[in-house]
């Protein structure tokens, strides 16, 4: 396996309208959530199909768990008030991301966005290993989060957020902000900090999809 694989969050849906033989593409998938297996060998981004690479599901297996090894080293992971996004918008200021330490997090009224050092495909982070868990237990509760864009994560502690005014938000910016190929989800997700299972819920805090184990 050479160096170039990486993993790109797109949504389920929008990909197997718009990838021929989306099946055939490597992919992890947190329910409209996907992953895909991405070539970056001469500087371009290409859907690397299963025919390219001999594979067995073992090798598949391990093959988009060092992309993901490899996409966490090439855009770390970065977590910021929504306060400070804000305050440094078009500023030459460069935004001062959340330090999480065993006396928790920066308290936020807004919530947190959680990208990556470039803010470029920053939803991917709510998948590397234990990135997820470490912000729960630095809020030291479960947290909700919705996917603003490819780019970006708003995350929430579950018991400081109104549901409906978060779900309009993340309409909106969908409608009116993203370009199709950017959006990711209108459903907000969970991550239940004592389980590690994460997936779409409803308002009384059970689980739609079948919950995935991550952040452990």
């Amino acid at each position: 396996m050479h160096n170039g694989y990486i993993l790109r969050p797109i949504n389920y849906g929008f990909a197997k309208k718009n990838i021929p033989d989306l099946d055939q593409i490597p992919h992890l998938r947190a329910c409209e959530i996907a992953l895909l297996l991405i070539d970056t060998e001469g500087g371009q981004e290409t859907p690397m199909y299963k025919t390219g690479i001999k594979m067995s599901k073992k090798r598949e297996k391990d093959i988009l768990m060092k992309a993901l090894e490899r996409t966490s080293e090439l855009y770390p992971p970065r977590l910021y008030t929504a306060e400070e996004l804000l305050l440094t918008a078009g500023s030459d200021r460069a935004p001062e991301p959340c330090r999480l330490t065993k006396d928790g997090i920066p308290k936020s009224e807004a919530g947190y966005v959680l990208t990556t050092d470039h803010f470029v495909y920053g939803s991917a982070a709510a998948f590397y290993p234990g990135v997820l868990r470490q912000i729960a237990d630095a809020l030291g509760e479960d947290i909700v989060l919705a996917f603003t864009s490819i780019h970006e994560v708003q995350i929430h502690p579950a018991s400081q957020y109104r549901l409906d005014l978060v779900k309009d938000s993340l309409r909106d910016t969908n409608r009116h902000c993203n370009r199709k190929e950017e959006v990711l989800s209108d459903l907000l997700y969970r991550y239940n900090r004592e389980s590690a299972e994460f997936g779409i819920y409803f308002t009384d805090g059970k689980f739609f999809d079948t919950p995935l184990k991550v952040g452990k």
